[in-house]
Parts: C-alpha cells; structure tokens; sequence
C-alpha cells in the first residue's frame, strides 16, 4: 500500500497551522519591537528572511527527498507532526510570556 493519505492529511494540516502560527509570532514580535535596537522591526524581518530561505527553501527540499526515500512517507509524516507540534508548544510560551509582561506592565502603571 501507499501513504499517500497520511502525506496529504499531513499537509492539509501543517500548511494552514504554519500560517496562523507565522500570524501570530508576527504580529507578536511587531509588538514587542523596540526601534533603534537589535530588536527593531527591520531586524526581525532580516532575520526572518535568513531563516527561510536557507531552512525553507535551500535544506528542507533535499533533507525531505531523504527522509521520505530512505525512511518513508510515515516518518516524513511524524516529523512534519513533530515540528508543527513544536511550533504550537512555541506560540503557546510566547503568548504565555507576553501575556506576563502585559500583566506585570499593567500593575507597574497602576
């Protein structure tokens, strides 16, 4: 048999939920940014540039091509489940976090 369902169900997923994820950190790190700094806006976006385009677009084809040929769409699969997993535990502390610094922001001013 194939696994092709597993692969399409994999994507169906994944792509989407990268999406709102990228969405929210976004939006987040727009926030959270501090002209004049290392963590300006323009920074970020260097940064977030570098990122895809030497994970996203020069190492995931091949390290994909290898993973799927030598061990399988199933793991293919799993691994793409484990990133886009790690990737909500991530939103999930960075919201938690700032969530904290607005609280702790708010009694400051109080």
């Amino acid at each position: 048999g194939t696994d092709v369902a597993t692969v399409m169900l994999a994507e169906v997923l994944i792509f989407p939920s990268i999406r709102v994820t990228k969405g929210i950190m976004d939006a987040a790190s727009v926030q959270c940014a501090m002209p004049g700094t290392f963590y300006s806006q323009e920074n970020c976006l260097v940064v977030q540039r570098m990122f895809s385009f030497t994970l996203g677009r020069f190492l995931a084809p091949p390290v994909t091509r290898w993973l799927i040929h030598g061990h399988g769409r199933m793991s293919y699969m799993l691994a793409q489940l484990s990133l886009n997993l790690l990737g909500c535990a991530t939103v999930f502390k960075a919201t938690q976090a700032l969530r904290h610094l607005r609280d702790s922001e708010g009694r400051s001013r109080s």
